[in-house]
Formats: C-alpha cells, structure tokens, sequence
C-alpha cells in the first residue's frame, strides 16, 4: 500500500499563524481590560450590607476564577499555536531549499 504524495505549503502555514495574532492579542487585552476594571472595584464591588453580601456569595459559588482562567489558557493555546505554524512554515522552507541543493 502506497503512501498518498505530501504537499505542504510554507506560504499557507505563515498566513495562518499570522492570521491567529490578532484575535490573540484582542482576547488577552479584553481580559485584561476586565480584570483591571475589577481590582479597580476593590474588595466589595456589590456593598457590605447583606444584600451585597448575598450577592458576592453567589459569585463566589460561581467559579468565574475558573472561567477567567480559561479565557487565559484560551489565548495562550492561540498564541502557541500560532508559534507552532509559523515554526512549521519555516521549518519545511528549510528542508525544501536544502532538497534543492
């Protein structure tokens, strides 16, 4: 059984990962953006009385933590995949120019 042919186009790798910067970067300032707006809020953004009490125990429950988290491990995986096709890019112009030789 006969392997199909491989073809791969640097051109197209590098166009991908740079395609992947800018929603990247949109994601990672907008996070930002958000926790900075919230460590301006301070300690008790919804009062101290016991409706805002009630309130920053739901958040709490709410695991938004976790959430943010993901959105960070969200661009990362972005940006690390961005880097990988980029590398690929130029790994395979690397073996093509030396096929050439």
């Amino acid at each position: 059984m006969a392997l199909p042919d491989l073809s791969v186009d640097p051109a197209l790798l590098a166009k991908a990962g740079e395609a992947m910067q800018e929603p990247a970067t949109k994601l990672r300032t907008a996070l930002n953006n958000f926790l900075e707006k919230a460590a301006a809020i301070g300690d008790h953004p919804w009062g101290t009385d016991q409706f805002g009490q009630k309130i920053q125990e739901a958040y709490q429950k709410s695991n938004v933590g976790d959430v943010l988290q993901s959105v960070q491990n969200m661009a990362d995986g972005i940006v690390a995949t961005e880097s990988r096709l980029t590398s690929a890019a130029t790994q395979y112009r690397r073996v093509e120019a030396a096929n050439r030789q």
